[in-house]
């Protein structure tokens, strides 16, 4: 539409790229970003790919994330109660997601004696599937306002992340309740998928990895995680910020 559009005006045009529009859609990359003035990425993933397999797009190809307004994001630093962990899932419901890996680290956790209670807040396709794989520690809420999302997570422990890349090269970049927990002082336990690791490393959060996840929680339970939430904190200010990253696009808008 915006190639269009701007034919018709006889105007430049940019293209932001996210995920699935060019990861399952490499005839874009000719058709539609080859014309376009800038091409920005917002996640490294995404430039990493297009990067690779379209080099005629590199002296356009540029790379600026998603940011937050940061005043909008209260931090918490409060303690976790090692009674119940209490973990969080936010998002559509679909398969690149993987929502039901959640739910049976949850039951893992449980069994292995470590109480655990998950939320899973949203929609979508794989609903029901979850309802009927789901036991009473697992407990589900309609999609929520994004006012809200700072308190929905606040109210919990852990964010946990356990989206996968799909046989047809589908994948989450870097997902932005990944920047949001980050910012609200809940710590982020995800496996490494996409963008995840432009954020989350060991000074800010949780890679856990297949088969291993009782053992990460473990971890964690002995980390100094109110050194980890002020460093994700931290992070966030620093690269994260949309007020800086609104004025970078924006030069770089105006410089091609």
């Amino acid at each position: 539409l915006a190639k269009a559009a701007a034919k018709e005006l006889q105007i430049p045009y940019s293209v932001s790229i996210h995920a699935a529009d060019v990861l399952l859609n490499s005839a874009n990359d000719k058709y539609v970003l080859n014309d376009a003035q800038a091409v920005i990425a917002c996640n490294k993933a995404v430039f990493n790919k297009v990067a690779a397999r379209s080099p005629f797009l590199k002296e356009k190809l540029h790379y600026v994330p998603h940011g937050l307004i940061l005043d909008n994001w209260q931090f918490s630093d409060k303690e976790i109660q090692q009674d119940v962990l209490r973990f969080i899932c936010i998002g559509r419901l679909v398969k690149k997601k993987n929502p039901l890996r959640a739910i049976e680290i949850i039951q893992a956790l449980n069994k292995a004696g470590i109480a655990s209670e998950l939320s899973i807040v949203g929609n979508g396709e794989m609903l029901p599937d979850l309802k009927a794989r789901a036991d009473a520690s697992i407990t589900f809420k309609q999609p929520i306002l994004r006012s809200e999302v700072n308190s929905e997570l606040i109210n919990h422990d852990i964010l946990i992340i356990c989206s996968e890349e799909l046989a047809n090269g589908d994948m989450e970049g870097l997902p932005n309740t990944v920047l949001e927990a980050m910012a609200s002082g809940t710590i982020v336990m995800a496996y490494n998928s996409g963008s995840i690791t432009e954020a989350i490393c060991e000074e800010t959060g949780f890679i856990m990895t297949a088969g291993d996840e009782v053992n990460t929680v473990q971890k964690l339970l002995k980390s100094d995680l109110s050194k980890i939430k002020n460093n994700a904190r931290q992070l966030i200010e620093e690269k994260y910020s949309a007020e800086s990253l609104i004025q970078k696009k924006s030069e770089l808008l105006i410089s091609t």
